[in-house]
């Protein structure tokens, strides 16, 4: 019979004896492979295989699909020395893998990979890496962000989605802690008044400063993929008004289905540097369309880099370029003037080719948050807190 899975949780490590493969190595302090300073309970491999981090302990230990991301995300697993919170690590052949049952979780800024940027009564705001979903979907053990909220914020005051970022984007993203702060987020969402800024990289030079692009977003604009009814994307350069949402949000397409919902989207971009072929972008979203950004720019010739569902992706790119760098807004319960910024990740900073953007870009910064500054006003109105 196969081992039971692991009981990480615990300080129990019984079952880690059970597992200790054969090729266990122990590592000497003279060893070129350091390791980290870890308690007793310690199990010590080598990779016998090429992949990924979650399928190499799987592999390894007979475990189940979610224990072994659990191990990882629960900062029980090192490699190479490092500590390792991403299933979707790279292992080599060979490489160290180190388990530890009696590793502390990590810091309370950090879970999942998601890191705490802002806490209060009302909200809270998070950093999220690629490759981490906004909130479960139906069915799914996923982990997401969501789930790194209620971890990160203790308390009573469960956080609650109020907007959300593509699996692929990395980035800030906000949640509410009570429902009347729910309410007034999603209403200030609804009315515009919150800025969101990214910062991308797309294929090509773009030409001028910047424009406008706005058009109506379907479920299925051809091979079943989202995208801008036929005849409704439009560019305005920036020195010229912004566009407005049009009266009715239905157009009329000839396909055969004579009528075909859609969504009025609005994006702004406007062009940062260009470096051979690449251009960064700064973009603001005045809509909070699924894939609003992604499908834009591809329609507009200036596929993101990493894009492979609206354009063919390149050899050799990286994860998806989006970046959610800035958000803006004023406290729905207070009047303070909040600004939060997160800077330029650096798995993309460290690509060739890429790594020369946004490397001059300075975050402001308070004592505790790390990637956040506020502006404070007067105090208006409370009740939303309590």
């Amino acid at each position: 019979m196969s081992p039971n899975p692991l009981e990480i949780d615990g300080e129990n490590t019984d079952d880690l004896s059970k597992v200790e493969s054969s090729n266990q190595t122990n590592i000497s302090p003279e060893s070129d492979q350091a390791l980290p300073e870890l308690p007793l309970g310690i199990t010590k491999v080598e990779s016998p295989i090429k992949g990924r981090l979650d399928s190499c302990l799987r592999n390894l230990f007979k475990l189940s699909h979610k224990a072994a991301r659990k191990l990882i995300s629960t900062g029980k697993i090192s490699v190479s020395g490092e500590l390792s919170l991403k299933w979707e690590t790279a292992v080599k052949l060979g490489e160290l893998i180190v388990i530890n049952t009696n590793a502390p979780n990590p810091s309370k800024r950090e879970a999942l990979g998601a890191r705490l940027v802002y806490q209060d009564q009302a909200l809270a705001v998070l950093s999220k890496s690629s490759g981490l979903l906004s909130a479960p979907g139906h069915d799914s053990d996923e982990d997401s962000a969501l789930q790194a909220a209620s971890r990160l914020c203790r308390g009573p005051r469960r956080p609650r989605v109020v907007h959300r970022l593509d699996k692929e984007t990395s980035g800030l993203l906000m949640f509410a802690r009570t429902v009347p702060a729910a309410r007034r987020l999603q209403e200030m969402l609804r009315e515009r008044s919150v800025k969101r800024i990214y910062h991308c990289i797309v294929r090509g030079v773009v030409q001028g400063k910047g424009a406008y692009i706005s058009s109506q977003l379907v479920r299925d604009a051809g091979r079943g993929k989202r995208g801008s009814s036929q005849g409704s994307l439009k560019v305005r350069p920036l020195h010229k008004s912004m566009p407005q949402e049009p009266v009715t949000a239905v157009d009329e397409i000839e396909t055969t289905r004579p009528q075909i919902r859609s969504k009025w989207a609005l994006t702004r971009y406007k062009v940062i540097e260009t470096s051979g072929a690449y251009t960064a972008l700064e973009v603001e979203i005045f809509t909070g369309r699924t894939h609003q950004i992604r499908i834009h720019l591809s329609e507009i010739g200036y596929p993101i880099v990493g894009e492979w569902v609206y354009a063919p992706r390149e050899k050799r790119e990286p994860r998806l370029a989006l970046h959610a760098a800035r958000l803006l807004l004023t406290h729905p319960f207070t009047d303070e003037k909040l600004c939060f910024e997160s800077p330029w990740p650096q798995d993309l900073s460290q690509h060739k080719g890429l790594e020369r953007f946004w490397k001059t870009k300075k975050t402001k910064k308070t004592k505790d948050s790390g990637s956040a500054f506020i502006q404070t006003k007067k105090r208006k109105n409370t009740k939303g807190l309590k």
